[in-house]
């Protein structure tokens, strides 16, 4: 599994590499990149490595310019692009939600208003459900009331600090063992996974189960052997 990104993603591995000891995740963050910048290498840093699936988290350094002026619609655009490409090579998605920003430690609001965040969070948000993607939402766990980043969780008011991967890896274990599932339930009519309780979706058991089932299965989808270990484990009848 690949994690595409800019330096909220380089830096996790840096400030938390527990996160990725163990389990097959590679982090592909480059710092300070916006997402023309990411579709171009897209090929190299996932298709060709042939990953399950890939975690995108990207916009920030585009609505603050990074690499010259664009427009909210030129950001989804190549955010669609990215997700369409993978899809077609047999890969999973999951794209994440721009994180909020904050003023009280550093000045971010000017070069990435806030408003512009949530407008382009709300488009994934509802790109990801029109085509069978998982959203991942780091921004409502990172948002205080004023609708900035917490500051407890940030280092410079764009970048989280230790508690702020802290908050945000259980959030992407979920939205991986989210699109496992979801590939499996599309393969099956009235398939036994609505049956699962909300919580094991939370679990990072499930994960294990299902990275555990799917490094070993040469198709898409292992489809029926992960019910069927799915079943077993939540005891559903099947």
């Amino acid at each position: 599994m690949v994690f595409m990104g800019d330096s909220i993603t380089d830096g996790w591995i840096r400030r938390a590499p527990e996160f990725f000891q163990g389990k097959p995740y590679l982090d592909r963050g480059i710092s300070g990149q916006t997402t023309p910048q990411m579709l171009v290498r897209l090929r190299p840093d996932v298709i060709d490595l042939k990953p399950k699936l890939v975690v995108t988290l990207a916009g920030t350094n585009d609505i603050a310019g990074n690499t010259g002026p664009e427009t909210l619609q030129n950001i989804e655009d190549n955010l669609a692009s990215m997700s369409e490409l993978a899809k077609v090579n047999g890969i999973r998605v999951v794209i994440a939600s721009v994180m909020p920003v904050c003023d009280s430690l550093r000045p971010q609001t000017a070069r990435r208003p806030p408003q512009q965040i949530v407008a382009l969070n709300q488009w994934i948000k509802s790109y990801s459900a029109k085509n069978g993607f998982v959203y991942l939402d780091y921004y409502s766990a990172m948002v205080d009331s004023a609708g900035m980043l917490k500051t407890e969780l940030t280092y410079d008011c764009l970048h989280p600090n230790d508690a702020g991967y802290a908050v945000m890896q259980p959030l992407a274990e979920q939205a991986i063992a989210e699109a496992f599932v979801a590939g499996c339930t599309k393969a099956i009519a009235g398939g036994v996974m609505s049956t699962l309780p909300p919580a094991s979706l939370k679990s990072s058991a499930l994960l294990s189960v299902a990275i555990a089932v799917n490094s070993a299965c040469t198709s898409v989808c292992a489809t029926c052997e992960l019910l069927r270990v799915l079943a077993r484990k939540f005891e559903i009848p099947c």
